[in-house]
């Protein structure tokens, strides 16, 4: 029940008198943005939906609905892997301690875990517990960096479709960054002064130029 209106309570959280701070809920609300995964959207917006109204009959609140808008994020899926214990049962193995070896096609062809266990490679799945192939972003932090992780996950999938996890493209982001500063650094060192009296640009430059501004307005 109280993860049905938490939203309106993070309105006014200091506010004491009663559930709800009308002046400060009516203020702020609806939510102008959900985002969610397709739980969510079965689940837990029915709820909100259904309590909001509830709080709407009873006064505390003006809106019919709880958000303007929903944005139902895809899946993050991740390779699981397991081997067999000697009672016939699956242990799942973190990704992160799975050493892999891959064909040409950069497919996994085999695995083990730092035991010496051979693991079965069980493919892409959605992030479980269960399935114990969930990625903590704190280690990807700490071994590649904040905005590499920021970049990566910005770009390996827009937010309403799947993401596979794949620590290559991590590896891939991080490339990408130490190029960047590294043009950045080398600009820097070899840069004409800015005060170019930009009438007497060559062709050539007045290309580059333009070319500049389109991709910074992109």
């Amino acid at each position: 029940m109280e993860s049905s209106w938490y939203y309106a309570r993070y309105c006014c959280p200091d506010y004491n008198e009663a559930m709800l701070d009308p002046a400060k809920t009516n203020y702020w609300l609806p939510v102008d943005q959900y985002v969610g995964g397709i739980e969510h959207a079965c689940m837990h917006l029915l709820y909100a939906r259904f309590f909001h109204k509830l709080l709407r009959d009873a006064g505390m609140v003006k809106t019919d609905e709880p958000f303007k808008r929903l944005l139902c994020q895809g899946m993050v899926l991740a390779d699981a892997f397991y081997y067999i214990d000697e009672n016939g049962g699956k242990v799942w193995v973190s990704p992160l301690d799975a050493i892999t070896k891959r064909d040409e096609k950069g497919n996994i062809a085999s695995a083990v875990d730092k035991e010496g266990h051979t693991l079965v490679h069980a493919g892409m799945t959605k992030m479980s517990k269960s399935k114990n192939n969930g990625i903590d972003p704190q280690a990807m932090v700490e071994r590649y960096g904040a905005d590499t992780v920021r970049l990566f996950m910005m770009f390996a999938s827009p937010a309403e479709l799947t993401l596979e996890w794949q620590e290559s493209g991590v590896e891939g982001a991080q490339r990408f960054i130490r190029r960047f500063w590294n043009a950045i650094q080398n600009l820097r060192q070899h840069a004409r002064p800015t005060n170019v009296d930009f009438s007497k640009l060559s062709n050539e430059e007045k290309t580059v130029r333009r070319e500049l501004h389109k991709t910074i307005a992109k």
